[in-house]
């Protein structure tokens, strides 16, 4: 099965009830798509919550597959570091959400192009 692993920014869109990633999501499931995101996401989200919404985000996380850190992940991020922390200015969490993407073989939806310029990864700009 194809996987669909998405970035934080839609997550946060799909949580605010935005049209376009409510639409994104739903179109990944009737497509059979598996819903991934990166651990990395999972604390982002948390770490936004307000108090008394943690339950509600740990139900709506639940129904993703989510992606940890193992060596294979760890090593590709490293390289990305390497290759576009002064370039490009990317963050350890992106480098291993690209990561997770580029070993999983999934789609990447973000709204932050810029935030993962690799070219070996399946990058899609939804809306």
């Amino acid at each position: 099965m194809k996987a669909a692993l998405f970035d934080t920014n839609i997550l946060i869109d799909y949580l605010k009830g935005k049209a376009e990633a409510v639409s994104l999501l739903d179109r990944c499931l009737k497509e059979g798509q598996v819903l991934t995101c990166s651990l990395i996401t999972k604390v982002e989200l948390l770490s936004g919550a307000r108090q008394g919404e943690e339950k509600v985000l740990q139900d709506f996380l639940d129904a993703f597959d989510r992606i940890g850190l193992d060596d294979n992940i760890a090593e590709a991020a490293g390289r990305y570091m390497i290759l576009y922390r002064k370039s490009h200015g990317i963050n350890t969490a992106d480098a291993i959400i690209a990561a997770s993407a580029l070993v999983r073989e999934a789609v990447l939806y973000t709204l932050n192009e810029k935030h993962f310029p690799m070219n070996d990864i399946n990058l899609i700009k939804p809306y």
